[in-house]
């Protein structure tokens, strides 16, 4: 048996710290008006983590330990590596790999 969750969390490794990202799983219809739609050619990672992320907590960030919103995420210098990292675990949320199906 096998459960389809509308929310994921995740951690994600960032400078030497680990990330708990929170986000929302895209559903098929998500897939396929967002990422496959007729503005997908201009879709940003940004976009993506604004869209579907929920919270990114982590002790070790200084102002992090209660959870920061995507919002803010994406305005703090230096977290692009952070931000596509969060965009890829949301893109292949919304795809069941063979192992997942069995």
């Amino acid at each position: 048996m096998i459960t389809l969750s509308r929310i994921k969390t995740v951690n994600i490794p960032f400078m030497g710290v680990d990330v708990s990202f929170s986000f929302n799983v895209p559903t098929a219809e998500d897939v396929e008006n967002v990422f496959r739609g007729p503005d997908a050619k201009d879709l940003k990672d940004s976009d993506i983590l604004r869209k579907f992320g929920t919270l990114l907590t982590s002790p070790d960030i200084e102002g992090w330990s209660e959870g920061i919103k995507p919002e803010e995420a994406v305005k703090l210098p230096g977290t692009y590596t952070l931000i596509n990292k969060c965009a890829v675990e949301i893109m292949q949320s919304a795809f069941l790999t063979e192992a997942e199906k069995n």
